[in-house]
This record gives C-alpha cells, structure tokens and sequence, in this order.
C-alpha cells in the first residue's frame, strides 16, 4: 500500500551526499519532491560559478524536484562586541566562511542566487550562539528583521530552521501545506555512513507527515 505524505518533504542535498548526483537518486526514493541547497559537489552553493548554477538546476529538475531552499552562510558569523562564542555548540561552515563585514555582500549575492533558483525561501542564521545569548537579543532582532524587510522587497522569504515532532503535528492542525525539509546531521548506526544516515531519518521524516 502506498501512503501519500500529508505535508511534501524536501532535503538538504548534502546531508545524503557532497555530490548532487548520488544525492538526488536518494531523495527520489524516498519521494521527496523538493530541494534545499547548500553544498554541491564540494562547494557551497554561494560559490559556484554561473555554469556550475545552471548545471544544478538542469540535474535538479531533471531528478523532477524543485528548489524549495538556500541553506546560506548568512549571519553564520561571530556577532561584534557579544560576549564570547559557546564552544560546546558546533560551528559548521559547510565549506564557507564568513566574517560580520562580509554580510552585505553575501546577502545580496544569496538573494540573486534564491531568485535564479526560483527558490522562494532564504534560509539565514542568528550569529554564533554565545555564552550569554540573552545579551544578544536586540542585536539578532534587529538583524533579522532588516533581513525580513529585504525579503519583503526580493520577494523572498527569509526562513530560521526549527520544527520536531510537536511542530510537526501543530504545522499539520494549522492548516500549513508548505514543505518540510530534513536536516540530518546524525552520522547513523554504522561506521558514519551519511547517504544511509540521511535515507533512514527521510523515510521517518516521511513517516511524520504520511
């Protein structure tokens, strides 16, 4: 018997594999039908050139997916004059590392790539988590909401990553229809095999919504 899922699912493409073409075939089996991007075959995506852009998109919606996502490097950076970064959270960069001063330019160049993407949602950050976040508060806001008024003018929807069981089953109660997409992280049962880690943690993702 076949089970429709009740909410579509998408992935980060890199979470099953760095190669976009051992990822899609991964992600089609599961029955995902969108995409989010952030590292391609070794580079993220905010570094690839023109053609290596348009090479993602043509194996993409050959793979019949869409991009539903940028998982950008925005506001992944140490915020100025904050207390000091909580080293026991880890600090992933996904092969891009960005200062404060480089935000601007990134953001700009992220929206540019969101819109050649026909993605309709930038996925950002909140600075590095720091021994003391309470004191960060204002800055964060204040970040993301001009970050949410430029989306506002791109016509893109800046997105911060959360969700789990319970918001899982309250998305579903409201009414949301939009997608749900993995991130794994968690290397899986055996000797850190991430494309079989990715496939279980899809399945159950799948299992959620079905």
């Amino acid at each position: 018997m076949t089970f429709t899922p009740r909410l579509p699912i998408a992935a980060i493409t890199d979470e099953f594999s760095p190669t976009l073409a051992q990822a899609l075939p991964f992600m089609q089996e599961i029955g995902m039908t969108g995409a989010e991007l952030r590292v391609i075959d070794g580079k993220n995506i905010l570094d690839l050139t023109d053609d290596e852009l348009k090479r993602t998109r043509e194996a993409i919606q050959a793979a019949g997916l869409k991009v539903i996502s940028i998982a950008s490097p925005v506001l992944k950076c140490v915020l100025p004059n904050a207390p000091a970064v909580d080293t026991r959270f880890q600090q992933d960069v996904f092969a891009s590392k960005h200062t404060f001063a480089d935000q601007p330019r990134l953001t700009e160049h992220a929206i540019k790539v969101a819109r050649f993407f026909s993605a309709p949602i930038l996925r950002v950050f909140s600075y590095w988590r720091t021994v003391q976040p309470e004191r960060c508060h204002d800055a964060v806001v204040a970040a993301l909401t001009n970050l949410a008024a430029l989306g506002v003018k791109e016509n893109v929807i800046i997105g911060l990553e959360v969700l789990w069981k319970e918001q899982i089953r309250a998305l579903i109660d409201d009414g949301y229809r939009g997608y749900l997409s993995l991130e794994t992280h968690w290397q899986g049962p055996n000797d850190n095999n991430k494309p079989e880690a990715s496939r279980i943690c899809g399945w159950n993702l799948r299992g959620l919504v079905t």
